[in-house]
């Protein structure tokens, strides 16, 4: 099923937004208070968790606008579960068309960066070089503090960029794509996207992000390795 998302809902705080995508209104944040706009199919149960969102690799694309009140400032957490399809190449899956943020790169993910109201730029071009593998789940997480620009893969740091100047983020007030469309003639991603997160705080508890991971790779192992790691999430509980 695909859903073209409706209207933008007003934020009177800078609380962020997070979307499951498994309410009555997927494309509408968990607290109700933010919407994406655009379209993209939801699969339901093929999310890491869930249901998740299903990017065709031709034309689907969201975007999301963000105001004054809600949009991060001093600190920054962008996040997301992502699963290439094989003949995904475009992985722009955050970005400002006015590269306030960029979070994309080909199939090996390889650029990030943020500008400052000062007019600094951060960035990392060769952050993550090995190539993603299809069919599989990734979890990506952008964490700006002022100090500094982080990326973590599946919960673990793999680059740090430092602020020569910190200061708060520039913010143009265009709304920033996910999925697609950085460029006028195009470049789509293809594949799956789960549990988006942007968050006006540097959130680095990657505790339910490391435990999904290592689900996940047990199941690629076989059954018998999944339910040894069911039954010690049982055991965990009592």
């Amino acid at each position: 099923m695909k859903f073209a998302a409706g209207i933008l809902l007003a934020v009177t705080a800078a609380t962020g937004g997070e979307w499951s995508f498994d309410g009555l209104e997927p494309l509408t944040s968990d607290d109700g208070r933010q919407s994406l706009t655009g379209s993209a199919a939801v699969r339901r149960g093929e999310g890491i968790v869930g249901n998740a969102l299903y990017f065709d690799g031709r034309d689907d694309f969201l975007e999301l606008q963000l105001t004054g009140e809600s949009r991060p400032r001093d600190e920054m957490t962008v996040s997301f579960w992502v699963r290439p399809e094989a003949d995904s190449e475009f992985f722009q899956l955050v970005r400002s068309p006015a590269r306030d943020l960029c979070f994309d790169g080909g199939p090996g993910f390889g650029w990030y960066e943020v500008h400052t109201a000062s007019g600094r730029q951060i960035y990392n071009g060769y952050a993550h070089p090995q190539r993603l593998q299809p069919e599989q789940w990734y979890h990506f997480a952008l964490v700006y503090d002022q100090n500094a620009l982080e990326l973590y893969l599946d919960g673990d740091l793999i680059s740090r960029t430092a602020a020569e100047q910190p200061g708060e983020l520039r913010f143009s007030g265009e709304p920033w794509r996910i999925g697609g469309r950085l460029r006028e003639d195009g470049g789509f991603f293809h594949g799956w996207l789960d549990d988006l997160k942007v968050l006006p705080a540097a959130d680095r508890d990657f505790g339910e992000v490391k435990r999904l991971k290592r689900r996940e790779r047990l199941k690629a192992l076989g059954s018998e390795s999944l339910d040894a790691y069911r039954r010690e999430r049982m055991a965990a509980l009592f």
